[in-house]
């Protein structure tokens, strides 16, 4: 049985680099001048399973290429010679690093899949700042194994030494979890003081505090990279 999805074309990827970091049961036709993602089903795997599959691996493509194949599902083609539409649904695309380095994928639990899908929502077109920060940070806390957060001390403040990426990550999606009011934990309090902005909670009319959470978050952003690309199976 083989299923059949859309995608987008490629930005800058080729075929053959993107179907060498995906499944060998994986491959891309051409029909009409739109290019499909063609699955064939593995022996004891349901709709549901073969699905499940397609979008963790388009959300690995994704984290590796930043290119957006959307899938949608067209069809599946019984062995009968039938066929079965599905409905489908859509999105868009951007960036690209270097692949030399990655292998396809050897997929071991779940955290890896549900890191790459919340990664994949963080950055669609038009997430607002304060949602982008949770869904990166809920990465980082879903690692295993789980973080540890050291403390941030006024000593560090008075200093200028900046939060470890770990604390600060965790401060920012504390920060942009509960509107306008004041701040009272005494960690976020100095956080606010190294920030350079007023001690109180997000606030989305508030520029100054807009641009300081845009600038900062490159630490979540980053931290959660660095999380699931130590999970990215390597070529040895």
């Amino acid at each position: 049985m083989r299923y059949v999805y859309s995608v987008h074309t490629f930005g800058t990827l080729s075929v053959d680099k993107a179907h060498a970091l995906l499944p060998q049961h994986f491959s891309f036709e051409e029909k009409d001048g739109q290019r499909l993602l063609v699955v064939t089903q593995q022996p004891g795997e349901t709709d549901e399973d073969v699905f499940g599959q397609v979008l963790r691996e388009c959300d690995r493509l994704f984290y590796l290429t930043g290119e957006h194949l959307d899938p949608r599902p067209l069809r599946r083609e019984n062995p009968d010679g039938s066929t079965t539409s599905f409905q489908s649904f859509h999105a868009r695309a951007w960036i690209v690093k270097p692949l030399a380095e990655f292998d396809r994928q050897l997929w071991q639990g779940p955290h890896l899949t549900r890191q790459l899908r919340l990664w994949y929502l963080a950055h669609l077109p038009n997430v607002p700042i304060a949602a982008r920060i949770n869904l990166l940070f809920q990465i980082v806390e879903t690692s295993d194994p789980p973080p540890h957060y050291p403390a941030y001390e006024e000593a560090d403040r008075r200093a200028d030494k900046p939060p470890d990426p770990r604390t600060e990550s965790k401060l920012l999606r504390h920060l942009v979890s509960h509107g306008g009011t004041q701040v009272n934990d005494p960690q976020l309090q100095c956080y606010c003081c190294y920030l350079g902005i007023q001690q109180k909670m997000y606030d989305p009319t508030d520029k100054d505090q807009a641009r300081v959470l845009q600038d900062h978050l490159r630490i979540v952003e980053g931290l959660a990279s660095r999380l699931i690309k130590a999970s990215i199976t390597r070529k040895p």
